[in-house]
């Protein structure tokens, strides 16, 4: 009897292939706002994360809430992200599609 292909190996789920816990800073999402509205943040900082190949960007917005969203080409430091139905198109922006 061989060995079991390298495959079936990672597919089992052993410690030796899993992904490092140590290194994350905070789950990377946008902050659930009404699009009806908009609300606008600041780029604080942009922070790199172990195991994810998009910087994070730290977002401090104007009722005081700070969240950490993946950041986009072009983003930086003192930028400014808007959300909602009103928000210019460019990139960073989130707006809905209705």
């Amino acid at each position: 009897m061989g060995k079991r292909p390298l495959v079936r190996r990672r597919g089992r789920g052993g410690m030796q292939f899993r992904a490092a816990a140590t290194g994350k800073t905070i789950p990377a999402k946008y902050p659930y706002f009404d699009l009806a509205e908009d609300h606008s943040g600041q780029v604080v900082d942009l922070v790199h994360e172990r195991g994810r190949d998009t910087p994070l960007a730290r977002v401090r917005f104007e009722d005081g809430s700070v969240s950490m969203i993946p950041a986009v080409l072009g983003t930086e430091v003192g930028s400014t992200i808007s959300f909602g139905l009103n928000a210019d198109v460019k990139q960073g922006n989130v707006i809905s599609i209705q």
